[in-house]
């Protein structure tokens, strides 16, 4: 069994690639989003616009779930550094 850090080395850990399909919001949120969509290309056709206007928002998650990932492992190491320096 290969501890984290091996895991992490070897790029088998990437908690995007985890599926929130349980999650009743998520699946709420995912409905709502594909009937909105369904609805603008039966309004619009395949439009260009549409398309990038789909491009650009998927740019836009893929940063900001990067940002956030990074954003919460600084806290996370800044937080066990404070919490195994604390002298009691």
């Amino acid at each position: 069994m290969k501890n984290i850090l091996d895991k992490l080395y070897f790029g088998e850990i990437n908690p995007f690639e985890r599926k929130d399909t349980d999650n009743e919001e998520y699946k709420k949120l995912t409905e709502d989003y594909l009937k909105a969509e369904k609805q603008l290309k039966k309004q619009f056709g395949e439009s260009p616009l549409l398309e990038v206007l789909q491009q650009s928002q998927d740019k836009l998650i893929e940063f900001y779930r990067k940002e956030s990932y990074i954003e919460g492992l600084k806290f996370g190491i800044m937080f066990m550094i404070e919490l195994f320096s604390h002298k009691d």
